[in-house]
């Protein structure tokens, strides 16, 4: 199967990007985890790391610029497993996972 949507179809989504990219790394994480954002617009995101079950264990918000923009979160007290970051702002939503090791 294979479907077509068009820009006059209802169920075309036209995602605008904020971001040209975004990256976490080191991927596998033990201590600090970086978040790289290049951002069209200056604004406040915020920023939750959340475990597989959807349970958030840190929130933070940061200030992007028109630029590369690194935001470090300490990982150490996490436990080894997989997680997910989401990045919101204004206008949208965004996931990347992410492991951590000890």
């Amino acid at each position: 199967w294979m479907v077509k949507l068009c820009k006059d179809d209802p169920l075309f989504v036209n995602e605008i990007n904020e971001y040209n990219s975004i990256n976490l790394y080191p991927n596998p994480v033990s201590d600090h985890l970086n978040i790289e954002l290049v951002s069209t617009k200056a604004e406040l995101i915020q920023i939750e790391l959340l475990d597989l079950q959807g349970k958030i264990l840190l929130i933070k918000s940061a200030h992007t610029s028109t630029q590369n923009n690194i935001i470090k979160l300490d990982t150490q007290t996490l436990n080894s497993g997989v997680y997910v970051c989401k990045i919101s702002d204004s206008a949208q939503v965004r996931y990347r996972k992410f492991i951590k090791v000890k």
